[in-house]
């Protein structure tokens, strides 16, 4: 595998930080008002799609998946 360059090194950087941000805010939001209206087999379902995406995602960027529940 080839040695990564200064800017693809520092792009991994910035998408590292915006998975964390981001994965701040689906879980912040996953326990907004709006998911009271889902049944409860449909918020767990949520929150497993969400398991599901931040995994794949810290697989992806190679850093360890920290579940936010």
């Amino acid at each position: 595998m080839e040695k990564m360059t200064e800017t693809e090194m520092k792009a991994i950087e910035i998408a590292k930080d915006i998975y964390q941000y981001h994965l701040g805010l689906v879980w912040q939001d996953i326990e907004t008002p709006f998911y009271d209206d889902l049944m409860p087999y449909e918020r767990e379902l949520a929150r497993a799609y969400i398991h599901l995406y931040s995994f794949f995602f810290a697989w992806v960027l190679q850093i360890p998946y920290e579940p936010q529940c």
